[in-house]
């Protein structure tokens, strides 16, 4: 995934994907595909990447986001499909599992 979106190649970083390769898969550095299109200025890969559930605010090791580093290196197109993301999408909240039954509401189901 992060060898596509740093090369530009949208249609492979699609294919992934659908393929159910994890958008937010990360590698060193704990940086995203995300990160990676980013900062190789790839904005068709970002569309794509966000299209398909990505994050579009990942903190990586460094403490940057994509739209940071977007900002940092002056890939304005990139950073214009960040926010058109986040202006037009709900916040991307990673939901934690539901907390396991109390031992006491166990027994009573019992």
């Amino acid at each position: 995934m992060h060898a596509a979106s740093g090369n530009g190649h949208a249609s492979v970083v699609a294919v992934l994907l659908q393929a159910g390769v994890h958008p937010d898969t990360r590698i060193a550095g704990e940086r995203t595909a995300m990160h990676t299109a980013v900062e190789s200025n790839r904005d068709t890969v970002v569309a794509t990447l966000l299209k398909g559930g990505a994050d579009p605010e990942p903190v990586d090791a460094a403490g940057e986001r994509p739209r940071d580093i977007a900002e940092r290196l002056g890939h304005a197109i990139c950073a214009a499909v960040i926010d058109k993301h986040v202006a037009t999408h709900p916040p991307h909240v990673a939901l934690a599992p539901p907390p396991s039954p109390a031992p006491v509401t166990i027994a009573i189901k019992v």
